[in-house]
């Protein structure tokens, strides 16, 4: 994906990065424009505006990008963990690497991976 120069407001762009974790746009909108205190109706008119924006979208598909990066390495990371020879030590760092990435890896369509399945793996 081409990396061009982003016009987008810092609010715009938190709001991007809000919404390639959760999809959820009123969620993002309250998120990256909390100053404002927006009602619920409010929250989800502005972020269906913000969907048609061309260069929302643009910064929506870096920002899921980068977060599909994040979950690949993190499971890299649990792979060489579960084959590790010391077995505790691979269980406890599995687990702390699924719980600082978990939100995003279950975000990331193209990333499908079994939390429990590695959990049992491990033991």
């Amino acid at each position: 994906m081409k990396n061009i120069k982003s016009t987008l407001t810092p609010a715009k762009k938190k709001f991007c990065q809000e919404y390639a974790k959760t999809d959820n746009a009123t969620r993002a909108v309250k998120i990256a424009f909390k100053e404002n205190n927006l009602t619920e109706l409010s929250a989800r008119n502005k972020g269906h505006r913000l969907l048609t924006n061309a260069n929302v979208n643009h910064e929506i598909q870096l920002q899921r990008a980068k977060l599909e990066k994040l979950a690949n390495k993190a499971i890299v990371k649990i792979d060489d963990l579960i084959d590790s020879n010391d077995q505790k030590i691979a269980s406890s760092n599995a687990q702390f690497v699924i719980n600082k990435v978990h939100p995003t890896i279950t975000r990331t369509e193209s990333v499908n991976l079994n939390i429990e399945a590695l959990l049992n793996e491990l033991e």
